[in-house]
């Protein structure tokens, strides 16, 4: 009943993204913004794909050093594996998939590997939230009304900076914190409040493999680029459909994005990159059209989602396994 009711909510958040993207495009002009499309932009977007996946491969093997020295190559297959299975499985069950790639194939615990698994995440929100709050300083003066809810945006990535940071500084101090500040929300269950605990030690396990400072500072750093790199493409992506925006332009469509995408949808988050191209237009204030903008979308979502699921099911099939086989996989390894 509960997969159903996640399944029917998800269906609904496609649908409703899908037609609020959709207002006010025009078929023809859509039709036409394709033809007019400057294509050359493609191996572009292609390379960045490839560096910003090989980036991530780069990191987890710096994460996953202390306990098996494996190389970015070795660490590929099953990164691309995973974020396919991300584009058709539901609830980001990719993660859990390459988490028992790895483990299998290295004979490693899988409650280890998730945990530099959960702490990716955690240097992907802190690399994004910077390069958002960095690239509004850069961005044309904003629409008043969006004023307010930019500061609030700011003033919580700086929060989650802060208390990231001192998460990484005193980590058993900082779960013991956020375990007590959890018993006062009235909304966060007894249950719910021993999953998020449960995640936070989780993080905090992944965090214990790396006892150098330069090692945090390098996969900080790995971070960020990867980001600008995700920006980059969708700078692209609009340029290609000659819309008007800078290249700090693009970490701003990158940050709405990776918020729209922790929405629950259906796999492969369509409808949700759609709205974020559209929000973001609207948050920067550029002048163009709803056709342009939205088939800009589809050109971005396309350019990426269709080779990292041929990449991904490709290197599955080296695995001896098959497409049907990724939702048994993700469902033993949760």
């Amino acid at each position: 009943m509960k997969k159903l009711l996640l399944l029917l909510v998800g269906i609904g958040v496609t649908a409703g993204c899908f037609y609020w993207s959709m207002k006010g495009v025009n078929v023809e002009e859509f039709r036409d913004s394709f033809r007019t499309a400057n294509y050359w932009t493609l191996p572009a977007i292609f390379l960045l794909l490839f560096l910003f996946y090989w980036l991530k491969a780069i990191r987890w093997s710096w994460m996953l050093q202390p306990i098996e020295k494996l190389r970015p190559r070795q660490l590929f297959s099953p990164v691309m594996i995973g974020f396919a299975a991300n584009n058709v499985l539901p609830a980001h069950l990719g993660e859990f998939v390459r988490v028992f790639l790895v483990g299998r194939r290295y004979s490693m615990s899988a409650t280890t590997v998730l945990s530099t698994v959960i702490l990716e995440r955690v240097f992907d929100v802190i690399a994004i939230l910077g390069l958002f709050v960095v690239s509004l300083q850069f961005a044309d003066e904003l629409p008043p009304e969006y004023n307010e809810v930019v500061i609030y945006l700011a003033t919580g990535a700086a929060a989650f900076v802060i208390f990231t940071s001192a998460f990484l500084i005193w980590t058993e101090g900082s779960i013991r914190l956020f375990s007590v500040v959890l018993k006062f929300v009235p909304f966060v269950r007894e249950g719910m409040r021993e999953s998020l605990v449960s995640m936070m030690e989780s993080a905090g396990e992944g965090l214990n493999v790396l006892r150098s400072v330069r090692a945090i500072l390098a996969i900080v750093l790995n971070s960020f680029v990867q980001w600008v790199l995700n920006g980059l493409i969708a700078y692209l992506a609009l340029q290609a459909f000659q819309i008007p925006v800078a290249p700090t332009d693009g970490l701003i469509f990158t940050a709405i994005l990776a918020v729209a995408v922790m929405i629950p949808s259906t796999p492969g988050y369509f409808g949700l990159v759609q709205g974020a191209f559209k929000m973001s237009v609207l948050v920067l204030g550029i002048h163009a059209s709803e056709s342009r903008v939205f088939a800009a979308s589809m050109y971005y979502h396309m350019s990426m989602y269709i080779p990292v699921t041929l990449t991904g099911l490709y290197f599955l099939s080296n695995e001896n396994l098959r497409l049907r086989d990724l939702g048994r996989i993700a469902k033993e390894s949760e």
